[in-house]
């Protein structure tokens, strides 16, 4: 519930088919969610005001713990912000100012390149 989760703690950890997809201070994660999933997750949440159909579930259906792929990013099937190499390569857990971490190719900084580019 994250309601209780933002009552009780300082910090706290979003996890998708048992991998960290986005850590950091409670406060911080729950007003500006960097990680496709957690942002799912804060709109998918009921409002005590305001319209009750303002809250979207997220699109798919949540991973079977049985099949989940050795590479690629977990929440690759569900993501609207997909690329191809999310399929093929898990993303680093990458750290953002404010000691926040997200697991997301999107905010991982680009690779350097193998060869020295002319």
């Amino acid at each position: 519930d994250i309601g209780i989760v933002a009552e009780l703690t300082d910090r706290m950890v979003v996890m998708y088919a048992g991998r960290i997809v986005e850590e950091g201070p409670t406060g911080d994660v729950l007003t500006d969610p960097k990680h496709p999933y957690t942002q799912g997750l804060v709109a998918a949440i009921p409002r005590i005001v305001g319209d009750m159909s303002d809250a979207r579930p997220l699109p798919g259906s949540p991973p079977d713990l049985t099949t989940i792929p050795a590479q690629g990013c977990v929440f690759f099937d569900r993501c609207p912000l997909r690329m191809d190499i999310c399929e093929l390569e898990h993303p680093p857990l990458v750290t953002l100012d404010g000691g926040r971490r997200v697991a997301c190719h999107m905010l991982a900084p680009p690779r350097a390149h193998a060869f020295p580019v002319p």
